[in-house]
């Protein structure tokens, strides 16, 4: 069964209808990163729909300092700092354990991102990051710097974690071709989303 996006309408009127049946599969690339990043906290956001947890993973094992902790307003000048991080690492290749634009694997991507963009330092593992900042409720739209999880290795828990950008898109440390745009409702990350967590207002 195919879904149809909807991303809803806020501010300006930028809203896209997408159907992922008649999207070709493509890798996208530095032009589409760029009218990406254009587009990222001008008030376009997006609700996949339906965008429903794979699992009803509930972890446990994450400080209570981080859990529900939010770090302050997505203005223009973090806005621009976080945009600035996407790109220095933009295509940097996967190594596991890395954190820098040599090699770095998903949850070193979103800590570095943080720690450069907004000074903020978290938890290095995915599981962690998953109980980090507050929930995003299912039928709420994904907002730029969102962090999304999925539960790529059909477990029920999370293994694989990204940032949302804008129009369905996220950014992501791919083990098979670095750090790269995917889309939230393309196969396999459309049938493996477990949630997403919101560390700015």
């Amino acid at each position: 069964m195919h879904a149809h996006a909807h991303p809803s309408k806020s501010g300006n009127n930028c809203a896209v209808t997408r159907n992922p049946a008649r999207t070709r599969a493509r890798r996208p690339g530095p032009v589409l990163l760029c009218a990406l990043l254009l587009f990222a906290v001008t008030g376009c956001t997006w609700r996949p729909d339906p965008r429903f947890r794979s699992s009803p993973y509930e972890p446990a094992a994450t400080p209570a300092r981080f859990s529900g902790e939010q770090y302050g307003t997505m203005d223009a000048a973090v806005a621009e700092r976080f945009k600035e991080q996407i790109r220095l690492l933009w295509q940097a290749p996967y190594q596991w354990g890395g954190n820098s634009h040599q090699g770095i694997d998903c949850s070193g991507l979103i800590v570095k991102i943080y720690r450069e963009a907004a000074d903020v330092d978290l938890p290095r593992t995915t599981r962690e990051l998953y109980h980090t900042g507050a929930e995003v409720d299912d039928a709420a739209p994904l907002h730029f710097a969102d962090l999304v999880f999925f539960s790529l290795k059909q477990r029920g828990t999370p293994d694989h974690v990204g940032l949302y950008v804008a129009h369905g898109y996220f950014i992501h440390a791919s083990t098979s071709a670095g750090v790269k745009l995917a889309k939230i409702y393309d196969h396999p990350f459309n049938a493996h989303f477990i949630g997403a967590r919101r560390l700015f207002n």
